[in-house]
């Protein structure tokens, strides 16, 4: 019984941060890329701030935009319809193509 409660808690802890995290908007503006948030805190990332951008692996993987300070994964159902904002991150931010991911030279 003890791992069903653990496993149940686990789960809601799961459950909780996806709901918290999930990704409500894109927008891109002359700053850098807006990823609007549910519950937590907006995020700004300024274009001279990208890193990397690489595409998910699986389709249950996310797009991952690597920056000085942080790493912000979004599913590809959270860029569905604004993959727009991805090639403007990448013109943006001045990265290339290496054949697996786009970074900076």
């Amino acid at each position: 019984m003890p791992a069903r409660v653990a496993g149940g808690a686990w789960a809601g802890f799961v459950l909780l941060s996806g709901i918290a995290a999930r990704v409500t908007g894109l927008a891109v503006g002359p700053r850098g890329l807006l990823v609007h948030r549910a519950l937590l805190p907006d995020r700004l990332t300024g274009w001279s701030e990208v890193r990397r951008l690489t595409p998910p692996r699986t389709p249950l993987g996310a797009w991952r935009i690597v920056t000085a300070g942080e790493t912000i994964s979004l599913m590809p159902s959270d860029v569905l319809g604004a993959e727009a904002l991805l090639a403007a991150l990448v013109a943006q931010a001045g990265l290339s193509f290496d054949g697996r991911r786009w970074h900076r030279p």
